[in-house]
C-alpha cells in the first residue's frame, strides 16, 4: 500500500458520526484491531527493507574494495582503485544504496503514520466521551 492509500483509509475510518455515537463508540475496538494488523504487517516490510540494505552495503562495500566475487565485476566494472578512507564517500553516493535507504525511509514514514493511527483510535473514547457531554451542555441538560 501507498501513503496516499493508508491515508485515505485513516481519514475514512477515523471519522465520527455525531448523530451515532453509540456506534462510532463500538467501532473503536475493530479500528484498532485493523489498525495494529496493518502496523505488524507495515513493520515486518520495514524490517525485511533493512535487512535488504544492510545485506547490499555488506556487497557494495566490498565491490568497492575490491573483495567482491569476480562476477560482480562482470556486471559492474569498478575501473578506479578506491582506498579505503574513502569507501564511506563512494558508499555513500552509489545509486544501488541510495535507492534502497529511499524504500527504508519510505517504509518507515508508514510504519510512523499507522503508529499515529492507532494512538489516535485509543484516544477516540474520550473523544466521543467529550462530544456526548458537548451535545447534553447544548441541549440544556
Amino acid at each position: 500500500m501507498t501513503i496516499e492509500e493508508i491515508s485515505q483509509i485513516i481519514t475514512a475510518d477515523l471519522k465520527i458520526d455525531r448523530m451515532n455515537l453509540v456506534d462510532e463508540s463500538s467501532r473503536t475496538p475493530n479500528l484498532f484491531t485493523k489498525y495494529l494488523a496493518m502496523f505488524q504487517e507495515e513493520k515486518l516490510k520495514l524490517k525485511a527493507a533493512k535487512r535488504k540494505y544492510f545485506s547490499l552495503y555488506k556487497s557494495r562495500r566490498e565491490f568497492y574494495l575490491g573483495t567482491a566475487p569476480e562476477e560482480d565485476y562482470r556486471e559492474e566494472a569498478n575501473e578506479r582503485k578506491v582506498l579505503r578512507q574513502d569507501v564511506e564517500i563512494w558508499l555513500d553516493a552509489d545509486n544501488k544504496l541510495q535507492n534502497q535507504q529511499d524504500k527504508v525511509s519510505y517504509q518507515e514514514c508508514i510504519v510512523d503514520m499507522l503508529e499515529r493511527t492507532m494512538k489516535e483510535i485509543n484516544s477516540r473514547t474520550f473523544h466521543i466521551k467529550e462530544m456526548i457531554a458537548m451535545i447534553r451542555f447544548e441541549s440544556g441538560g
